[in-house]
């Protein structure tokens, strides 16, 4: 656990307003500690595709927000980016595909995936965003991933980072 407080926890209001929707992922647990809160989903059946494996993840950051009830809660703007995915799987995995293509030739066929979403505070913007992407990991390389972050603008997946 991180230093400062006690572990972060999903309130009793997300959990009966939301625990359908992360039941329609199928078997969730979630990782805590005093700044973060992670709920996770190994190979959902939602996002099985016959490409790679899939997990799924949702994790707020709340290092840097006032202490409030429900904090660590996933906000409304969270829950539908892992909706959107779940809703478009095909084509997305279609764009995720050709994003990753190239790569493969030099680093090999990507073994797994994972759906990430992030809130995070934007200090820039001095609010919280969110974000989400789809990291790849490869054979012989437990060390290293990389990632395709999706833009909203527009509609898809970028190039790969990292």
């Amino acid at each position: 656990m991180a230093k400062g407080g006690a572990k972060a926890e999903l309130s009793a209001s997300f959990l009966a307003a939301n625990r359908h929707r992360l039941d329609a992922f199928g078997p969730w647990m979630v990782d805590a500690d005093a700044d973060t809160l992670t709920i996770r989903w190994t190979d959902p059946p939602p996002l099985r595709n016959g490409w790679l494996p899939m997990s799924l993840r949702v994790c707020t950051d709340v290092s840097d927000l006032p202490r409030a009830e429900g904090r660590f809660d996933p906000d409304e703007q969270m829950l539908g980016l892992c909706e959107r995915f779940a809703a478009r799987r095909d084509e997305f995995i279609g764009q995720l595909r050709a994003v990753i293509a190239p790569t493969e030739q030099i680093v090999g066929r990507a073994t797994r995936a994972g759906v990430e979403v992030y809130r995070y505070l934007d200090p820039d913007e001095d609010m919280c965003s969110c974000d989400l992407r789809v990291s790849f990991r490869f054979a012989d390389d437990g060390e290293h991933s990389c990632l395709s972050r999706y833009d909203p603008e527009a509609d898809a997946f970028g190039p790969l980072e990292g």
